[in-house]
């Protein structure tokens, strides 16, 4: 009976957090999409945020898109050659990188680099009682703190995706060439992948970097504002925002996958 009654305790615990999240989620998208919230100090946040978790953020992902790229060029080389398909070049990698690989890396990246970021800044700013000064100003922390922060993470993984894609397909093309996998010439291969590219990728895409984008935003900057007022919690939150934000993640991109192609 105790072990029954812990597998309750702790599923209605997880249903409580759902429901809170959810609700918490809910009333951040009402406030995006509220004129009255962007007054000129949460623009100044928002502006911040993007060049935080955006701008400073290019140089490292562009160099991860190239070594990956390069990676899977190698790979591609040898089982394309083995195959002899190497006109399945840009599918396969439109298929790897466009489809699954660019979204999900991004996201990882952000999530290390920026979520974290936030549930610790957050934490803190809970812990200093900054959070209560702004209360006591008038001014609403979710729509000061949490909105701005949701929709420069929004715009950052969509944008740093597009770069990251594009990087790894530059890379995949050069390394394969190369390597013989492939004869195109550029404007050629390009063109090919342009020509697999079908509406749904865009679709995907966007689902699979807005959505998650969102969601490491938002658990992230939970976790912040749920720490009480002691220093020690400032890690445990930040823990927590980034297990959460990863488990969305990968459940996200496979419903999404599922929900495309299947």
């Amino acid at each position: 009976m105790n072990f029954l009654s812990s597998i309750g305790t702790t599923f209605i615990g997880q249903a409580r957090h759902l429901l809170f999240q959810a609700g918490f989620s809910a009333a951040v998208l009402r406030l995006m999409f509220s004129p009255s919230t962007w007054s000129e100090p949460v623009r100044n946040v928002l502006a911040r945020q993007i060049l935080f978790t955006s701008v400073e953020a290019v140089r490292f992902t562009l160099m991860t898109g190239l070594v990956i790229g390069v990676s899977i060029g190698a790979q591609l080389q040898v089982w394309l050659g083995k195959a002899g398909q190497s006109n399945l070049l840009a599918p396969a990698l439109v298929a790897i990188l466009l489809r699954e690989a660019g979204p999900l890396i991004t996201n990882l990246i952000l999530i290390g680099r920026s979520g974290t970021a936030m549930a610790s800044e957050i934490a803190t700013m809970r812990v200093n009682g900054e959070v209560d000064v702004l209360d006591a100003q008038g001014i609403e922390p979710m729509r000061y703190l949490v909105v701005p922060r949701a929709l420069g993470m929004m715009v950052s993984v969509f944008s740093l995706t597009v770069l990251f894609t594009a990087a790894t397909l530059v890379a995949g093309y050069a390394m394969s060439a190369m390597m013989g996998a492939t004869n195109q010439r550029p404007l050629a291969f390009f063109g090919s992948l342009a020509r697999v590219v079908e509406l749904r990728d865009v679709f995907n895409l966007l689902a699979k970097t807005l959505i998650p984008g969102f969601m490491t935003a938002t658990l992230c900057c939970t976790e912040g504002l749920r720490v009480k007022g002691a220093a020690t919690e400032i890690p445990q939150a930040t823990t927590r925002g980034l297990t959460r934000a990863i488990t969305a993640l990968l459940v996200t991109s496979a419903v999404v996958s599922v929900l495309t192609y299947v």
